[in-house]
């Protein structure tokens, strides 16, 4: 894994709009879609509670989020 070798590496958390899987006709679809709690067969342990939270609300409302909809500079800011 990443986190081994670069011990200070954190996911980035996404800050697009979510959209519709059917209407942008994305094909990839959220697997055990009935337990968005499952997060999609993701491991758990990677993701911190806004990360979960995030992932199980794009599963529940069958949505995604489209990586050039995100503003990455305002991702990298510190807080």
């Amino acid at each position: 894994m990443v986190k081994e070798k670069i011990h200070d590496v954190v996911l980035l958390l996404p800050n697009g709009k979510p959209r519709s899987i059917q209407e942008t006709g994305h094909k990839s679809l959220w697997k055990y879609s009935q337990s968005p709690e499952n997060l999609s067969g993701l491991d758990l342990k990677l993701f911190d509670p806004t990360q979960k939270q995030l992932i199980e609300n794009l599963i529940k409302n069958d949505e995604w989020i489209i990586e050039e909809s995100n503003k990455l500079i305002d991702m990298l800011k510190l807080k």
